[in-house]
């Protein structure tokens, strides 16, 4: 009887100190948990925390009118099957034109010409419609997002992709025609929407600027001749694409690991409660503040600073008992080395405006340049040359091995250009 009463004691004893180490369990996530949330409140006062919308009904109208659907609505879906059936052919076309390492322009395939023909007048509205607009902006807050990121429902920014394509179509086609007030009109209103763009501090329209960006440097430098108007106009359009993409990163870790995910089921699931949904805040909390310290670490470093097959991140480094972080923590670093490539595709077709000036103005080409001192990378600069009438330009770097350097890759282009004689 003795013995059977001090296992129950025993018994009673562990089922208590597992009870109070619950409790503290408990009360520890939490306050980490409210740690972490201040952080991101505090995050959120640096950058710009909310805006409404403006001017985004009568813009969403004329994307209509192209045929693209609204930016402003997800859930509805306006787009014609002409424009759709075109934007293959756009796609296809600028897959193959923008891995073009000179100043040549591939013949524009008929499908493209005859679309832009029939929507020249749609084009037009929308292209005059930017250069009017002071502001153009879509409704967002940060903090509703920190509280309920799942549901909070994001603009379909993916249309401004497809409509920044059939400008650079459009661009390239009067490129073609030697109509130089068209091309410096749709780059302007091009360049403008992107401006419109960068002050919304979230993911996927920091991810659409950046990728027109992409897509604007290549094309200007392909096509012949531009004027050092677009050199100084590319100076006011500069943009720290570094720094918008870590702003934007940690934005994503500190909703998408949000500790308000973890919810509770029901007040009488103890078992969910008091153990699943304290373990599971901290498998998040983990995953959240490891992502927020890579991305701090980035902050100090650039694409030729950085050897990420020599560097231990905290992403890297999960530890055995978070399970949920050893198969669902994002590698998100590629957007900021794409961020970095963006800004050096920049200083190259910044060079070669560069050159191209001298050349309208002497007649041929420089044999040397200044300003070759790359603004991205210290102590780095551009080797410029010229032979048999032809500049050519290179950035020799190495560079991180998740880089991928491809011939024909429209996002890793080798960093050279060779310009032609027009």
């Amino acid at each position: 009887m003795k013995k059977t009463n001090l296992l129950i004691y025993i018994i009673l004893d562990i089922l208590g100190i597992g009870v109070i180490l619950l409790v503290f369990m408990n009360f520890i996530v939490n306050a980490i948990q409210q740690q972490y949330i201040n952080e991101a409140e505090d995050f959120f006062k640096s950058v710009n925390s909310k805006a409404i919308n403006y001017n985004n009904e009568q813009f969403d109208q004329y994307l209509v009118n192209l045929g693209l659907g609204k930016v402003s609505n997800q859930k509805e879906d306006s787009f014609q099957e002409e424009t759709d059936q075109a934007l293959v052919f756009i796609n296809a076309y600028l897959e193959k034109q923008l891995p073009v390492k000179n100043n040549f322009i591939e013949p524009i395939p008929e499908e493209i010409t005859l679309f832009l023909e029939e929507k020249n007048q749609d084009i037009n509205n929308i292209i005059n419609y930017i250069l009017q607009l002071d502001s153009l902006s879509w409704q967002y807050d940060l903090h509703e997002i920190l509280q309920d990121p799942l549901s909070y429902e994001i603009p379909n920014f993916g249309n401004i992709i497809s409509l920044q394509k059939i400008f650079m179509v459009h661009i390239l086609s009067e490129s073609l025609a030697g109509n130089q007030a068209e091309i410096n009109r749709t780059l302007e209103a091009s360049f403008r929407l992107n401006q419109f763009l960068q002050p919304q501090p979230y993911l996927i329209p920091q991810l659409v600027a950046l990728i027109t960006t992409q897509h604007q440097m290549r094309i200007i430098r392909q096509m012949t001749p531009l004027t050092s108007e677009w050199l100084e106009k590319l100076d006011n359009y500069n943009y720290d694409y570094s720094q918008g993409v870590l702003n934007a990163l940690n934005i994503e870790a500190y909703s998408n690991f949000s500790p308000l995910l973890v919810g509770e089921t029901s007040s009488f699931n103890l078992i969910h409660n008091f153990i699943q949904k304290p373990y599971t805040q901290m498998m998040f909390n983990d995953i959240g503040s490891r992502m927020l310290d890579t991305f701090s670490f980035f902050e100090q470093e650039s694409i030729c600073s950085v050897d990420l097959n020599n560097v231990s991140l905290p992403s890297d480094n999960i530890p055995w008992w978070n399970v949920l972080g050893e198969i669902a923590t994002p590698n998100l670093i590629d957007w900021w080395l794409r961020a970095n490539w963006v800004m050096l595709d920049g200083e190259l077709t910044k060079n070669v405006l560069r050159a191209e000036n001298v050349r309208q103005i002497q007649g041929g080409f420089p044999e040397s340049l200044e300003g070759l001192n790359s603004e991205l990378c210290d102590g780095k600069s551009w080797d410029y040359s010229v032979s048999d009438g032809q500049g050519f330009f290179n950035f020799e770097q190495h560079y991180p091995g998740n880089v991928m350097m491809e011939e024909g890759s429209t996002i890793f282009l080798p960093l050279n250009f060779t310009l032609k004689q027009p």
